[in-house]
């Protein structure tokens, strides 16, 4: 995902276009010709009065007959979506493969959604990044099931137990757009990454299925909600920060307010970064990788008990 600087910059220049509307008189309306039919209508003395037929071309029609309307009016690429990712999981030679072509599938909708000209085409175009990954999990399962009916239904059990969480965690990652115009679209977007995530686990459970030891997933970087999916009270979130290179920290201790803190993409000897909130009175260092490692150093009185204790959180979500 682009950094937040780029986001903001595209959402704060959009100029939203308004359309002129014309007020109708409600004595007027009861004396307008009723229209009866196409190509006829009935006057005022009930006479009928022939209406030239014409034909009318919409510009507003796409030339791709997959991608349909919705009761909205807007273009719904669901069932497109669906039928591309099909396409890439026949036409791959392993999972590695599929998972990469299902990267740039997803690349596709990413830059047609930075292609809309407004910030609620924007909005109603970020859905598809979720479409893509969210078909990709299904795809996997439903061969998961067929290759191996026994683990299928643990591995089943998980997936639906982590999904009812999906959207609180997304919620929560997009907590410095709160109250904004785009919060939508980073919750959706954070929604996809999800999914993203559990589609390469699932990938990695048929990988061992299938007996393709050479299965490597992409590298995501660090960005990711790091701690239990069930419970908010300890956890880490990383996300980009509004600088090139530089990182948001949310670090939730239970019992402790959280804490905003920042780091920059250099890391030191030992692969971990050095934290620091706001006002310089809170500085630690944290890895993160498959999970996370964080260590406090140095903060005020209310988080001083918290010093040299060694936080560990689960894989990244």
């Amino acid at each position: 995902m682009r950094n937040k600087l780029f986001i903001l910059l595209t959402a704060s220049t959009l100029v939203l276009g308004g359309c002129a509307t014309s007020s109708v008189d409600t004595e007027d309306t009861n004396e307008e010709n009723i229209e009866t039919s196409e190509g006829s209508s009935i006057g005022d003395e009930g006479e009928e009065l022939d209406i030239d037929d014409t034909e009318v071309e919409s510009d507003d029609v796409s030339d791709d007959d997959s991608a349909s309307e919705d009761e909205a009016g807007e273009e719904d690429y669901s069932s497109q979506i669906k039928a591309e990712v099909d396409e890439v999981v026949a036409s791959s030679s392993s999972l590695t493969d599929e998972i990469n072509g299902i990267c740039d599938l997803y690349e596709k909708y990413e830059n047609l959604r930075m292609d809309g000209e407004t910030q609620v085409e924007m909005d109603s175009l970020s859905i598809n990044l979720l479409y893509v990954w969210q078909a990709e999990t299904e795809s996997l399962l439903d061969r998961i099931k067929e290759a191996d009916g026994s683990q299928y239904e643990t591995i089943y059990a998980t997936y639906t137990d982590w999904e009812q969480y999906v959207d609180d965690i997304s919620e929560k990652m997009a907590y410095e757009y709160e109250g904004g115009s785009i919060q939508g679209m980073i919750i959706t977007t954070y929604s996809a990454e999800r999914y993203r995530n559990e589609a390469v686990k699932l990938a990695e459970k048929l990988a061992v299925i299938n007996g393709e030891s050479d299965f490597e997933a992409p590298d995501f970087g660090i960005v990711g909600y790091y701690g239990s999916y069930d419970s908010f009270d300890t956890c880490v979130i990383c996300t980009e920060g509004m600088e090139s290179g530089s990182y948001s920290l949310l670090i939730c201790i239970k019992g402790k307010e959280d804490i905003q803190a920042y780091f920059t993409a250099e890391s030191n000897d030992f692969g971990s970064y050095e934290f620091t909130n706001d006002d310089g009175s809170i500085k630690g260092t944290i890895s993160l990788k498959s999970g996370a490692g964080m260590q406090i150093t140095e903060a005020p009185d209310e988080y001083s008990d918290l010093i040299g204790t060694g936080f560990v959180f689960d894989e990244v979500y």
